[in-house]
C-alpha cells in the first residue's frame, strides 16, 4: 500500500520524512552499515520491490503485498534501508506512490519491519527454533506487522480529511494480505530453520 502525492497536506508529508528520518538516523549512528549486510539489503529490497506486482483482487479494487514484515524478521533495523530502496525504485520505475510521500510510506512499512522484527525476536526466545515452532513466531510477527502498516496509513488519511470510513475499509480490504503477509513470511522462516539446522546451525532472524 503506497500514499500518493497530492493525497495528504504538505504538512503531513514533511512530517513524514521527519519521522522516517528520526526512527533510522539514531539507528545507524549506533550500528553503522556493514559491508556483510549489503548484499542481504540489496536482495530483500528487490523481493520487497517486485512485491507490488503480485496484486489481489478484492471487491472493484485490488490490494498487493509488501513482504516489509518479512524484510524486518531477515534484516531487523536494516530492513528501513531495504524498504527505502524497494520505496523509491517502485515509484521511480513503475510510479507506485509518491516522491512527496515517499518519507510517509517509508515510516508506515518501516515500523513494520520493525514490529515484525520486535516480535519475532521475543517470541522465538521463548519456543524452540525448529520446525513448526520457527513459522509460528514469523507468522504472528508479520500478521501483527502487516496490520500496523494499514493502520499507520489509516491514520494518515484520517488527519489528511478522510472520512473514518476510510480507516475501516482500509483493513477490510487488506485482511488477505496481512494473512498472506503472515503466511509467506512462516513459509520463508520454516524452510530458512530447516536449511539451516540441516548445517548445524540455528536460524535467529536478523
Amino acid at each position: 500500500m503506497h500514499i500518493p502525492d497530492g493525497l495528504v497536506p504538505p504538512v503531513i508529508s514533511a512530517t513524514g520524512f521527519a519521522l522516517a528520518l528520526g526512527a533510522t538516523v539514531p539507528l545507524y549512528r549506533k550500528a553503522g552499515l556493514p559491508a556483510s549486510k549489503i548484499t542481504r539489503i540489496s536482495l530483500v529490497a528487490a523481493v520487497v520491490f517486485v512485491s507490488s506486482l503480485v496484486h489481489i483482487p478484492v471487491g472493484l479494487t485490488t490490494v498487493h503485498f509488501t513482504f516489509a514484515p518479512l524484510a524486518g524478521i531477515l534484516l531487523g533495523p536494516f530492513s528501513f534501508v531495504a524498504v527505502f530502496l524497494a520505496i523509491f525504485l517502485q515509484w521511480l520505475l513503475l510510479g507506485h506512490g509518491g516522491i512527496t510521500t515517499l518519507g510517509l510510506n517509508t515510516f508506515a512499512m518501516g515500523s513494520a519491519a520493525l514490529l515484525s522484527c520486535f516480535l519475532f525476536c521475543r517470541i522465538s526466545s521463548l519456543l524452540p527454533a525448529r520446525g513448526k515452532h520457527a513459522a509460528f513466531p514469523a507468522v504472528l510477527a508479520a500478521v501483527s506487522g502487516a496490520l500496523l502498516k494499514v493502520v499507520l496509513v489509516g491514520t494518515i488519511l484520517l488527519f489528511s480529511g478522510f472520512p473514518r470510513e476510510t480507516f475501516f475499509l482500509l483493513i477490510l480490504l487488506h485482511l488477505p494480505v496481512i494473512l498472506g503477509e503472515g503466511a509467506v513470511a512462516g513459509l520463508a522462516v520454516y524452510h530458512l530453520s530447516r536449511h539451516f539446522r540441516a548445517r548445524g546451525e540455528a536460524f535467529a532472524g536478523a
